[in-house]
C-alpha cells in the first residue's frame, strides 16, 4: 500500500508542475494575443477592455488542464516504464534528459491534438474546443512539456545530497 500511495503523490506532484507550467503558457499566450489584438473595447460609449491581470487568468484557466493531463500521462508513462520487465530501477537508468524531453513533447501536445480530434469527430461540443487549435499555442505546450519533463528527469538523475554538520552538503555514495 505505501507503494501506490508514493505513486499517487508522484502523479499528483507531476500534474501539479505541469498544470503551474501549462498556466504560465497559457497566461503568456492570452497576453501575446491581446496585445497585438485588442487595443481597446467599447460598448455602448463605455470601455470595457478588460484588465491585464483577467487576460492572463483567463488563458492559464484554458490551457493549464492540458498541462494536468500531460503531467498525468508522462507520470503515468515513467511508472509504466519503472514496473516493465526491462525498465529502470535506480537512477542511472532513468532516460537521458534529451529523451525525456522528447517524451515530455509528445505527452503534452497528444493532449490538445486528442482534443481537436474529439471536437472533429463531434465527440466534444460546447466550448470544449471553443478558442480552436492554434499552432503556435501547440508549439508552446510541446515546448513547456519538454523543459519541464526535461527538469524532472535531471533532478531525477541528480545523486542524493545529505546535509551533515550545518550548511556543508555532501554527496553519498549511488548505492544508497
Amino acid at each position: 500500500m505505501h507503494i501506490m500511495i508514493r505513486r499517487a503523490r508522484g502523479v499528483l506532484g507531476m500534474a501539479a508542475m505541469w498544470g503551474a507550467a501549462f498556466g504560465m503558457v497559457g497566461a503568456g499566450y492570452a497576453l501575446w494575443q491581446f496585445h497585438y489584438r485588442v487595443t481597446r473595447i467599447v460598448m455602448d460609449g463605455r470601455d470595457i477592455t478588460p484588465a491585464w491581470w483577467l487576460v492572463a487568468a483567463r488563458g492559464a484557466n484554458i490551457v493549464a488542464p492540458w498541462g494536468v493531463l500531460g503531467g498525468v500521462c508522462f507520470a503515468l508513462g515513467l511508472i509504466a516504464l519503472a514496473r516493465s520487465r526491462t525498465g529502470w530501477r535506480t537512477a542511472d537508468a532513468l532516460p537521458t534528459t534529451g529523451r525525456g524531453a522528447a517524451w515530455g513533447a509528445f505527452a503534452a501536445t497528444m493532449v490538445p491534438l486528442a482534443a481537436a480530434a474529439a471536437a472533429a469527430l463531434g465527440m466534444l461540443h460546447g466550448t470544449a474546443i471553443h478558442y480552436g487549435l492554434p499552432i503556435r499555442l501547440v508549439g508552446a505546450a510541446a515546448v513547456a512539456g519538454g523543459a519541464v519533463a526535461a527538469a524532472v528527469i535531471s533532478i531525477g538523475r541528480r545523486p542524493p545530497v545529505a546535509q551533515l554538520g550545518g550548511a556543508r552538503a555532501v554527496s553519498l555514495p549511488r548505492d544508497v
